[in-house]
């Protein structure tokens, strides 16, 4: 006799457990639930690496759904179609994960500080200071930079690109895919490109990769996760935390918060492989703005 849950059942727990409050529990529910019918393929330790925990916070979770382990859970996943774990009304209710229309003012701006803490803190754990320096030294001694994302990845890239063009390193930031395909045409190896998207997954940034590769430009990603497309095409793959947002949400929340850390400590990385330069630059940049404060 089948004793596993009833998809509705199955549904009705998940959500209850994505609510509960920041836990790994709940970061692996909340994930699950974006679109459990496709996470069903997934690999335990996948699922661990997209929600910043570990296989045993999914083996749990699979155990408080009343399953065995891990194997019962992809079979249980695969039988809750794309949105019905959200439940009826679900988007009416929900602004961000943890988030609702009905809190107060107050309630939302604690939650949303908690929730960019953790964050903020999952970033922080995600980069490796040795990769770091690698990209950066990389970087400084590139001859020319172009940088492309797309929505809110692009202001990542428009960001780290005013940054760096203050320290000497100048940059250029593709405002579309027909510009990013064209510049890769005059890049060689003396060169680099600066990939941002959060999921790894867009297109367009996509073709871009795969253009740069084809050209031998060495390319480095901002991603959240490192098995994608985008970090399969990358020389190397900066990790930005993977953040919990809603399907229906105002913008890019957490993970803009992830990748704006991973571009911040990049360009102060940047700034370290050659400190007396660096300051000096700085010091003649702001010498040029002064007088206009």
């Amino acid at each position: 006799m089948d004793t596993r849950p009833a998809p509705d059942a199955l549904a009705a727990v998940l959500r209850e457990v994505a609510t509960s409050g920041p836990s790994s529990l709940a970061r692996v529910a909340t994930y699950l639930l974006g679109a459990p019918d496709s996470h069903a393929t997934e690999t335990i330790g996948s699922i661990a690496e997209a929600t910043g925990t570990s296989t045993a916070s999914v083996t749990r979770l699979a155990r408080r759904l009343g399953l065995s382990g891990f194997k019962e859970l992809r079979v249980a996943l695969a039988t809750l179609p794309t949105g019905m774990g959200r439940g009826p009304g679900a988007d009416d209710g929900v602004v961000l994960p943890g988030i609702s229309w009905s809190d107060t003012t107050t309630d939302l701006l604690r939650k949303l500080a908690a929730e960019e803490r953790r964050t903020l803190a999952e970033a922080s754990r995600l980069l490796d200071p040795d990769l770091l320096e690698a990209v950066a030294a990389r970087i400084h001694a590139a001859r020319r930079l172009v940088m492309f994302g797309v929505g809110a990845s692009q202001l990542v890239t428009r960001d780290l690109a005013a940054k760096l063009d203050r320290i000497g390193v100048l940059s250029h930031v593709s405002a579309d895919r027909h510009d990013a395909l064209a510049i890769s045409g005059a890049l060689s190896g003396d060169d680099a490109a600066v990939l941002v998207s959060h999921s790894g997954t867009t297109e367009d940034v996509l073709e871009v990769a795969r253009a740069m590769r084809d050209r031998g430009v060495p390319v480095i990603g901002l991603v959240s996760r490192s098995h994608t497309a985008l970090a399969g095409l990358c020389d190397f793959v900066l990790r930005t935390s993977q953040g919990q947002e809603a399907g229906v949400r105002p913008g890019a929340t957490s993970s803009r918060i992830g990748q704006m850390f991973a571009s911040d400590a990049l360009c102060l990385a940047v700034m370290r492989v050659d400190p007396a330069r660096s300051r000096a630059l700085l010091a003649a940049t702001r010498a040029v703005v002064d007088p206009l404060h």
